[in-house]
């Protein structure tokens, strides 16, 4: 064996003795807190070799991209927010302009037959009777459906019109249950209005105070009404107090709904008692008036909050945006 050759087993050895640890001496895996400065420590490295110029750009780079990023999401909310909000007014109201017309109808072909001849009796009670089974369709869907409306309203329409400038739903509003039981974990106290609650409230459609009185939006406000509180700024007021007086004239038109419902070809079942006509007609035409200023009230008030809601979510301009607090820049109705 060379020289060379003993000098290479000789480093080889060294190192085979070198090796041979005692796994005690070993260190331990880093860990907690540790390991998170560790991982720092790179990032910190690239911002420490970069330039103040270089360190500005990195920063408004992520500004930008930040801002990109929350007016995209800003835009699919609005976008979200105002296809519901529209869907809901067009179901909604499409529902109740439906049922009430059909309401108007059975009624007034009553009484159309209660003052015409014979024969025109009769034709008005074939009407009446084809009338009166898309009638008593109609109402059941909406009887069946009331209550998925009344929170269709609030939470489509009043609530995401009535965000304050955090876009978080103001507890000031639409919340009429006394402060510090029934809060909910948004903030919002529970609005605990009903039909129910309006029957055992002794509520009487026939009130002036139960119809809505605005010219303009910022007119309605909240009105005592017994032991309950009828916000005319709520849609889902509104609804239950269009419905509420819409039951009532159901229950009012009995003698219209059963003449409709009898066969025509049985004698004397054509033409209904003249008297009996003229006795219903003074409160029925008058509640049924105070309807068509309800639905014509619950119409423009969703048609303003939608209006907000396309407001709330509206883009300011650069200057708004970069120089003033964009949070702030819509006003809020009422």
């Amino acid at each position: 064996m060379t020289q060379g050759e003993r000098d290479d087993a000789h480093r080889s050895g060294d190192e085979k003795s070198t090796d041979k640890r005692d796994p005690k001496d070993a260190q331990p895996p880093i860990t907690g807190w540790r390991k998170a400065l560790s991982e720092l420590d790179g990032p910190l490295t690239f911002i420490k070799n970069l330039s103040l110029f270089s360190l500005v750009a990195v920063i408004a780079t992520a500004f930008f991209q930040f801002n990109q990023w929350s007016i995209d999401k800003t835009l699919d909310r609005a976008k979200s927010d105002y296809a519901l909000a529209t869907q809901t007014f067009d179901e909604l109201i499409g529902t109740l302009a439906k049922a009430q017309n059909l309401q108007q109808i059975v009624y007034f072909l009553y009484k159309a037959a209660a003052n015409a001849p014979q024969d025109q009796a009769v034709y008005f009670h074939k009407q009446a009777q084809n009338v009166a089974i898309e009638y008593a369709k109609i109402r059941m869907e909406l009887r069946t459906g009331i209550d998925r409306l009344f929170y269709k309203a609030q939470l489509y329409i009043d609530w995401a019109s009535d965000l304050d400038d955090n876009r978080t739903l103001a507890s000031t509003r639409y919340s009429f249950a006394p402060v510090g039981s029934n809060v909910a974990p948004s903030g919002a106290k529970a609005d605990t209005l009903s039909d129910a609650k309006l029957d055992g409230a002794g509520f009487k459609c026939t009130d002036k105070k139960a119809v809505p009185d605005y010219v303009v939006f910022t007119d309605l406000k909240p009105v005592p009404m017994g032991p309950i509180i009828v916000d005319w700024r709520s849609a889902k007021h509104q609804l239950v107090i269009f419905y509420h007086c819409f039951d009532e004239l159901h229950q009012a038109i009995l003698p219209a709904r059963i003449w409709a419902a009898t066969d025509p070809a049985t004698p004397g079942t054509g033409q209904p008692s003249k008297t009996a006509a003229t006795a219903l007609a003074g409160p029925v035409e008058a509640a049924m008036d105070n309807q068509v200023i309800r639905i014509n009230g619950l119409s423009m008030l969703v048609m303003t909050r939608i209006e907000q809601i396309r407001r709330l979510n509206a883009l300011p301009s650069f200057f708004d945006y970069y120089l003033r607090n964009r949070d702030r820049i819509v006003t809020q109705p009422g």
